[in-house]
């Protein structure tokens, strides 16, 4: 996306590695007015609730494999796909408690 625009055309900051709940609450206490991030649909939940989201573009997750271990696509398949439940669980726990940290630090600013 950086390629796309021009110099001096959109004047920003670059943050790498910040927390996904320090920029939610920043975005809300108005410290920053813009974020671009790759989402999924639990964290997207969070941010429909106060920002308006638009997606830039679709991005698909691979998992390679080099050609010498291609005998164990099956099993690494598998294992995935047993632990997609547990993964996505984890996930909606961690992000409830992302839910009670946001407010917490939203009413810290």
């Amino acid at each position: 996306m950086i390629g796309l625009i021009g110099n001096g055309e959109f004047k920003s900051i670059h943050v790498d590695n910040e927390l996904f709940s320090s920029v939610v609450s920043m975005l809300k206490a108005d410290r920053y007015n813009y974020a671009v991030y790759v989402i999924d649909e639990v964290i997207k939940k969070h941010f429909d609730q106060d920002f308006q989201i638009i997606e830039l573009k679709k991005i698909s997750i691979n998992h390679i494999i080099h050609k010498k271990h291609i005998s164990l696509l099956p099993q690494i398949q598998e294992k995935i796909r047993a632990k997609l439940p547990e993964f996505n669980r984890k996930r909606l726990a961690k992000n409830n408690n992302f839910q009670q940290q946001s407010r917490s630090a939203q009413s810290n600013y």
